[in-house]
């Protein structure tokens, strides 16, 4: 709405039109009326807001293509591109009224056919306060969204059950300002890399979640190498089964009977085996700084 001035000024410098809009606060947004001779007054409608327009009698005959000129531009203006936000091409204050400028979440969807899923993604949320784009060869989704995990769950499916399409999705949370979004944006996508690099299932990937694999991810490369080769000299002897049960105990945080339901294994089978994972590594799962220890081991060795 800034702008619209600035598009009148150059509208009526071209055109030698003169007129004077009014808001519906009764503010002056532009007025050039110079001349003496009769003015006219109608009220205008601009993106569903009512206007008072003063035209000279020479300049009413383009009531309507100034109407029609001044809806077409805010549409266009109002119309986020999140690529030009971020290269500054567009002015952040600008969509205040948008579910960017509040406090929500930010889901980006990473799929090979994206202009289809985002027609679908468009459809599936019809009527709800939230903003859907394309940023950088990717799908965005910007609102006040609950239960994020579940979400970006049955939002997956749902592009899955209608596109056969293979879909990741990051998800982050924003805060209202352009440094929030620019980060929301940057981490849910950072998420998406750190999900497809470890292969974590589901492919929903929170932010707010992942600490330990930021860690890992961030590592550098003299410190892989050596986690690597810790891997390889103290997973040698570890067969399918036992690295199976490796896995199982931690995917399920350490928990023996959540693994053992997930192992289809009696508790007592997987102390045994656990047992010979503290055989051949020298580590015991069972102990906090060790399990830890594994876990960077085997994440370091998915990379």
């Amino acid at each position: 709405m800034n702008n619209i001035p600035i598009l009148l000024d150059e509208m009526c410098k071209k055109s030698r039109l003169e007129l004077k809009l009014i808001d519906n606060n009764k503010v002056e947004i532009y007025n050039n009326i110079s001349s003496k001779e009769e003015l006219i007054s109608r009220s205008i409608l601009i993106n569903s807001n009512i206007y008072d327009i003063v035209l000279t009698k020479l300049s009413f005959p383009c009531l309507s293509i100034i109407e029609f000129t001044l809806n077409k531009f805010i549409k266009e203006e109002n119309n986020i591109c999140l690529e030009a936000l971020f290269k500054g091409d567009q002015n952040f204050d600008n969509f205040n009224k948008s579910p960017i400028h509040k406090e929500g979440k930010i889901i980006v969807i990473d799929c090979n056919e994206v202009n289809e899923v985002v027609e679908l993604v468009k459809s599936t949320y019809s009527g709800q306060d939230v903003y859907i784009g394309k940023a950088y060869s990717k799908i965005v989704l910007i609102g006040d969204l609950e239960d994020e995990r579940d979400h970006g769950i049955s939002l997956r499916e749902t592009i899955i059950s209608n596109i056969k399409t293979k879909v990741y999705i990051g998800v982050s949370s924003i805060d209202g300002t352009f440094e929030g979004l620019a980060k929301g944006y940057k981490d849910a996508k950072e998420s998406i890399n750190i999900g497809k690099t470890f292969s974590i299932m589901p492919e929903v990937y929170l932010w707010g979640e992942m600490n330990f694999e930021k860690i890992v991810y961030n590592i550098n490369d003299s410190y892989y190498k050596e986690l690597k080769d810790a891997y390889n000299r103290l997973f040698k002897n570890l067969n399918k089964e036992l690295i199976l049960t490796l896995e199982a105990v931690l995917k399920c945080n350490l928990s023996l009977a959540k693994a053992s339901k997930s192992l289809y294994i009696h508790r007592n089978t997987l102390m045994y085996r656990i047992e010979k994972i503290n055989k051949e590594t020298g580590l015991d799962i069972r102990n906090f700084r060790d399990a830890t220890y594994l876990y960077m081991l085997y994440m370091n060795n998915k990379r």
